[in-house]
């Protein structure tokens, strides 16, 4: 069963869904970020791992955006 909660990161309130696997892991989704996803042993580790999980993935967005060229600069598409 899948629930919905959210989780504030950097003050910003975040949408996650929370579900159990087979396994009895609990996965925690960020449908802003595709592509974060965490989990923990209990509901609780993954929402802190999923806030950990944010961050890192904020991090990355900001570092692509800083390395990526713009047009026109060398190496930049045309």
């Amino acid at each position: 069963m899948k629930t919905i909660s959210e989780i504030r990161k950097g003050g910003i309130d975040f949408e996650i869904a929370i579900e159990q696997d087979e396994d009895g892991w609990v996965i925690v989704t960020i449908p802003a970020l595709p592509g974060c996803v965490s989990q923990g042993k209990t509901e609780s580790e993954a929402k802190k791992n999923s806030a950990e999980a944010i961050g890192l993935h904020l991090s990355a967005l900001a570092r692509d955006s800083l390395t990526r060229r713009l047009p026109g600069e060398p190496g930049g598409s045309p």
